[in-house]
C-alpha cells in the first residue's frame, strides 16, 4: 500500500488509479519474480513499475495476468539505495534501500541488465532525504574518511587488484599482495589524478586497462568502528540475547566472543547490505538497529540512544560507500555544483571588475582623449588669439606707423611752410631794407606795398620802419588811405587768422580727444586681451602640469613594469640557463651510460635514475629518450624474466623434482639465461640422471636377484604341489586354475607389453606378500572364495565411484556452463597475460610466476610453487613453458570438473561487474 494511502480507507479505484498514474509516469515496466521473504526456490511472479522515485511490486489479480490491482510492495529510491547482481540463480539481482532489500529475477540476462541500468539511473538522480536523522549523522563521517595514494612503476607485475562494480563505483574486492598498500573495501577515487567519483564504471576501469607506468591510484577508506553490541539470535526469539565484538571494516561487519578472539563468529559485507533503526514496540527494546545482508538479517542493541545512533550513522556511511556512493554522491555533487557556482560567481564578479576597469579606462581615455581635443581647441583658439593679437599688434602698429608717418609729413609740410613764410619774410626784409637805404618814395611805397601782399607782412620786423621811413619821405594821401586799407585789412586777416586758429585749436583738440579715447580704447583692449592671455597662459600651465603629473605616472607605472618585466626576465633567463643547464648534464649523463660499453642489465637502477631525472628536465633529445626507454624496458623485462628464472630454478632444486628443473632450464634458455643458477641447476640436473639411472640399474639388479630367488621358490612350489595331488587332487586342481585365471589377470593389467618378464615378476612378488600376510603366518595363497568376494566388492566399489563422479562432473560441468563462460576465462586471462619477445604471433601469453598469482587467486590458498609447477605443466599442452588462452580456458574448465571451489570462486572474480588489474 502507498504511504500517502496507509492509514485511510482506500477503495479498489483509489489503487487502480494509483497505480494507473504510476504507470503512465513509469521508467520503465515489466514482469519479473521475486524471491520470498522467508526463502526458497519457488519465485512469484509479479509486474514492475519503475517511477523516478518509487518501485512498485505489483499483484496482478485477472486471469490473464494482464490487469494489476494490488501493490503488494513499494520501495523508495534514494541516493542510499543500489542494485546489483546476485548469484541465488541466474538472471537475479538485488534492490538494497534504506530500510529493506529485494531480490528479484528475470527471463534473460538481457533484461537483467537493462533493469540494473535503468535503476542506478534513477538512483543517480535521486535526491536524498535530508530530514533523516540518520543520515545527518553519517553525513559528519564523511570527515572521517581515509583518503590515500598508491603508485605502481612496474607494469610487468601483475597487481593483483579485483576491483568490483558497485553502482557507479569501483571497489576493492581482494588484494593479492597487502604490501603494496591496497585495502579490501576501499573504492577508487582517482586514477593518475583524475577524480572517477562522477566518472562511469566503464569510463574508470576504461582509464586502468593496459595502463602504463606511473599509475597513480587514489583510494578512499570508509571510517571504521568497533565495539560490543548485543545481538539477537537467528530465531527472532527475545530471550537469548549475547554480547559481542563487532567489527566494522575491509568492507565486512563481523562479529566475534571478545577483542582478543581473532575468529570471528559471523558478519555480513557491506555491500547489497542496509541499516535501519527499529523501534521498541517492533522488538521489545530500546536502543537497536538492524542491519539486513542478502537473506541475512542481524539486530544488534546499543547501551544508549548516542551508542545506537553512532553506530547507525557509521554503518549508514559505510555501507553507502560499499554500494557505490549513495547520499556522497549527490553531496559532492551539491558541493561541486556550489563550488562551481562559487566559482561562476567569482568568475562573473573578476569579470565584472574587469568591464568596470575596462570602462573606467575606456572613461579615462574617453576624458583624456576629450581632454586633449579640448586642449587642442583650447590651443586653436589661444593660436587664433595670438593670430589676432599679432593682426591687431601689426594694424596698430601698421595705423601707428601710418600716423606717425602722417605727422612726419605734417611736420615736414609745417617745416617746409615755415621755411617759405621765413624766406618770404627774409625776402621782404630785404627788399624793405633796401628801399629805406636807397630812400625812394615811389620805390619805398612800392615795396611796402607788395611786403603787405604777402601772408607774412605781419611777421616782417621791417615793414614799421619801412613805413616811418616813407612818412618820413613825405608819401601822399593816397598812401594814406592805403595805409588804412591796408591796416583794415591785417585787422581782418588777423581776425580771419584768430578764427582759423582757433578752429584749428579746436580741431587739435578734438583730434587730440579722440586720439586719447582711441588710446584708452586701445589700452583697454590691451589690458582685456592681456587678461585673456593670462588665463589662457594659466589654463595652458594647470593642463600642462597634469599632462605632466599624469606623464610622470605613467612613466613611473611604465618604470617599474619595466623593472618588473626586467626582473621577470633575469628570473626567466637564470630559470632557462639554470634548465638548460640540468637538461645538458641530463643528455649528457643519459649518453654516456647509452654510450657506455660497460652498459648491461647491472646499469638498470643508474639508467632509470637518469632517464627519470631527463623526462623530468625535458628538452632532451627525444630520440636518447626513447633510447634510454627502449634499454630500459628491455633490461627491466630481461631482469624480471631472470628473477623469474631464478625464482622457478630455487624451487625446482628445492623440490628435488627433475621435471620441474627442467621445465626451469627451458625458460632460461628461451630467455638466453646462464647465469650461476643456470649452471648450478644443470649439474644437480645431471647429477640427478647419474643418480635415478644408478638407481634403476641397482633396481633392475635388485629385480632381476629377486627373479631368480623368486624362481627358485616357484620351482619349490611347483615340486610341493606335485607331492600334494595324491592327497587333494580336486584342491589342487582348482589352486592351480586360481593360479592361472590370477596370471591371466596380472598379465591383462599390465601396463608395459615391451617387458613381460618383469611385470610377471612384479605380480609374483605381490602374490608372495599377500600369501604371508593372508593367513597368519601360514604360506600359500588365499582361498577362492576370499579372492573371489575381494574381486566382487571391487567391481562393486569401483562401480559406485564411477556414477558419484560422473554425477559430480556432470553437475560441475553445468554450474561452470550457467556462472561462467569462455568469454568470462579469456577476460580473467588477459587481465594478467603478456605478449613474450621472441614469439611471432605477438599472442598474449602467462609465465610460470603469472600463472601461480592466477592460481592462489583462485584457490584463496598462499600456494606451494611445486604443485603449482605441476599444475602449470598440466595447462601447458604443447610445452613451451608459457600458456596461451586456449590452453588457459580448457585447463580451468577440466579443473572445475574435480574441485568445486575452483567453479565459485571463478564466477566470483569474472562476474561482469568485476575487473582484475
Amino acid at each position: 500500500m502507498p504511504s500517502h494511502m496507509e492509514g485511510s480507507k482506500v477503495g479498489k479505484e483509489d489503487v487502480m488509479e494509483f497505480i494507473k498514474n504510476a504507470s503512465a509516469s513509469a521508467v520503465m515496466q515489466g514482469e519479473l519474480q521475486v524471491r520470498p521473504s522467508k526463502g526458497g526456490d519457488v519465485w512469484i511472479d509479479h509486474s514492475f513499475v519503475l517511477t523516478t522515485t518509487e518501485l512498485l511490486v505489483l499483484e496482478t489479480t485477472t486471469s490473464d495476468q494482464t490487469e494489476a490491482s494490488e501493490v503488494v510492495g513499494m520501495y523508495d529510491i534514494c541516493p542510499s539505495c543500489s542494485v546489483f547482481e546476485t548469484n541465488l540463480g541466474q538472471f537475479t539481482f538485488e534492490l538494497v534501500t534504506p530500510r529493506k532489500i529485494l531480490h528479484v529475477k528475470s527471463e534473460s540476462r538481457e533484461v537483467t541488465a537493462a533493469w540494473i541500468d535503468c535503476i542506478r539511473k534513477v538512483i543517480a538522480d535521486s535526491e536524498p532525504n535530508m530530514a533523516d536523522p540518520v543520515l545527518q549523522l553519517a553525513i559528519a563521517k564523511i570527515e572521517e574518511d581515509v583518503f590515500y595514494d598508491v603508485s605502481f612503476h612496474d607494469d610487468k607485475v601483475p597487481l593483483g587488484i579485483v576491483f568490483e562494480r558497485s553502482g557507479e563505483w569501483a571497489m576493492v574486492k581482494s588484494a593479492m599482495k597487502p604490501e603494496l598498500g591496497v585495502r579490501v573495501g576501499s573504492a577508487l577515487s582517482s586514477v593518475n589524478g583524475e577524480s572517477c567519483i562522477f566518472k562511469s564504471h566503464e569510463y574508470t576501469i576504461g582509464k586502468l586497462k593496459n595502463w602504463k607506468p606511473p599509475l597513480h591510484l587514489g583510494f578512499r577508506l570508509p571510517v571504521t568502528k568497533n565495539g560490543y553490541l548485543a545481538k539477537r539470535p537467528q530465531s527472532g526469539s527475545k530471550m537469548g540475547w549475547k554480547v559481542y565484538f563487532f567489527s566494522l571494516g575491509g568492507g565486512r561487519l563481523i562479529y566475534k566472543d571478545d577483542e582478543a578472539n581473532s575468529k570471528a563468529k559471523g558478519g555480513v559485507p557491506l555491500k547489497g547490505s542496509a541499516v535501519s533503526l527499529i523501534s521498541s514496540s517492533e522488538i521489545g527494546k530500546s536502543f537497536c538497529i538492524r542491519v539486513v545482508s542478502g537473506v541475512t538479517s542481524l539486530v544488534m542493541q546499543g547501551e544508549t540512544q548516542d551508542e545506537m545512533m553512532d553506530w547507525a550513522a557509521t554503518l549508514y556511511h559505510a555501507i553507502a560507500i560499499a554500494n557505490g556512493g549513495g547520499h556522497i554522491i549527490s553531496l559532492e555533487r551539491k558541493r561541486r555544483d556550489e563550488e562551481i557556482s562559487f566559482q561562476q560567481k567569482k568568475l562573473a564578479e573578476a569579470d565584472m571588475k574587469r568591464r568596470s576597469v575596462a570602462s573606467a579606462e575606456e572613461e579615462r581615455l574617453a576624458k583624456q582623449k576629450a581632454d586633449e581635443e579640448e586642449a587642442l581647441a583650447a590651443q586653436q583658439a589661444a593660436d587664433e588669439v595670438a593670430a589676432a593679437k599679432r593682426k591687431a599688434e601689426e594694424d596698430a602698429a601698421r595705423l601707428l606707423a601710418e600716423e606717425n608717418a602722417a605727422r612726419e609729413e605734417e611736420e615736414r609740410l609745417k617745416r617746409e611752410q615755415f621755411e617759405r613764410q621765413e624766406r618770404k619774410i627774409e625776402e621782404a626784409n630785404c627788399m624793405l631794407e633796401g628801399a629805406i637805404e636807397i630812400e625812394d618814395a615811389p620805390t619805398l611805397e612800392t615795396a611796402i606795398g607788395a611786403v603787405e601782399g604777402m601772408d607774412v607782412a605781419h611777421l616782417v620786423e621791417k615793414l614799421p620802419l619801412a613805413k616811418q621811413k616813407l612818412q618820413e619821405l613825405g608819401g601822399g594821401p593816397d598812401m594814406m588811405a592805403k595805409e588804412a586799407a591796408r591796416v583794415k585789412a591785417e585787422e581782418d586777416a588777423a581776425r580771419i587768422r584768430a578764427e582759423q586758429e582757433e578752429a584749428r585749436v579746436k580741431a587739435e583738440e578734438e583730434a587730440a580727444a579722440q586720439e586719447a579715447a582711441r588710446i584708452r580704447a586701445e589700452e583697454e583692449a590691451a589690458r582685456v586681451r592681456a587678461e585673456e592671455e593670462a588665463a589662457l597662459r594659466e589654463e595652458v600651465r594647470l593642463r600642462e602640469e597634469e599632462e605632466a603629473r599624469v606623464r610622470a605616472e605613467e612613466e613611473a607605472v611604465r618604470q617599474r613594469e619595466e623593472e618588473e618585466a626586467a626582473k621577470e626576465r633575469a628570473e626567466q633567463d637564470a630559470l632557462l640557463r639554470q634548465r638548460q643547464m640540468e637538461i645538458q648534464l641530463a643528455q649528457e649523463e643519459l649518453l654516456s651510460l647509452l654510450s657506455s660499453p660497460s652498459l648491461s642489465m647491472e646499469s638498470l637502477d643508474e639508467l632509470e635514475v637518469a632517464l627519470a631525472n631527463a623526462e623530468k628536465c625535458g628538452g632532451v633529445d627525444e630520440t636518447m629518450l626513447e633510447d634510454a626507454r627502449v634499454k630500459v624496458v628491455s633490461f627491466t623485462r630481461k631482469k624480471q624474466n631472470i628473477e623469474e628464472v631464478r625464482s622457478l630454478i630455487h624451487s625446482a632444486i628445492m623440490s628435488e623434482s627433475i621435471s620441474s628443473v627442467e621445465v626451469a632450464l627451458n625458460h632460461a634458455s628461451s630467455i638466453n639465461y646462464r647465469g650461476e643458477e643456470v649452471t648450478h641447476a644443470m649439474e644437480l640436473l645431471r647429477q640427478w640422471r647419474e643418480e635415478e639411472e644408478r638407481e634403476i640399474a641397482e633396481k633392475e639388479a635388485r629385480l632381476a636377484k629377486e627373479a631368480a630367488l623368486l624362481d627358485e621358490e616357484l620351482a619349490m612350489e611347483r615340486a610341493q604341489l606335485q607331492k600334494m595331488e595324491s592327497r587333494d587332487l580336486s584342491v589342487v586342481h582348482e589352486a592351480g586354475e586360481s593360479e592361472e585365471d590370477d596370471d591371466d589377470e596380472d598379465d591383462d593389467d599390465d601396463d608395459d607389453p615391451m617387458s613381460p618378464g618383469k611385470d610377471r615378476r612384479s605380480s609374483l612378488v605381490t602374490d608372495r606378500v599377500n600369501s604371508f600376510s593372508g593367513g597368519g603366518g601360514r604360506r600359500g595363497r588365499p582361498s577362492m572364495e576370499r579372492r573371489a568376494s575381494h574381486a566382487d566388492a571391487n567391481r562393486k566399489l569401483g562401480t559406485v565411484k564411477e556414477r558419484l563422479q560422473a554425477d559430480e562432473l556432470r553437475r560441475h560441468q553445468e554450474e561452470l556452463h550457467s556462472y561462467t563462460t569462455d568469454e568470462q576465462l579469456a577476460r580473467f586471462f588477459h587481465s594478467y597475460a603478456r605478449v613474450i619477445d621472441g614469439f611471432e604471433d605477438n599472442e598474449p601469453l602467462l609465465t610460470p610466476v603469472q600463472f601461480s598469482s592466477i592460481l592462489r587467486l583462485v584457490t584463496g590458498e598462499k600456494g606451494n610453487l611445486f604443485s603449482e609447477m605441476k599444475t602449470f605443466n598440466k595447462f601447458d599442452d604443447d610445452g613451451n613453458g608459457y600458456i596461451n588462452v586456449t590452453e588457459f580456458v580448457e585447463g580451468f574448465k577440466d579443473m572445475a570438473k574435480t574441485n568445486a571451489s575452483v567453479v565459485d570462486r571463478i564466477s566470483h572474480l569474472v562476474g561482469q561487474d568485476n575487473v582484475i588489474i
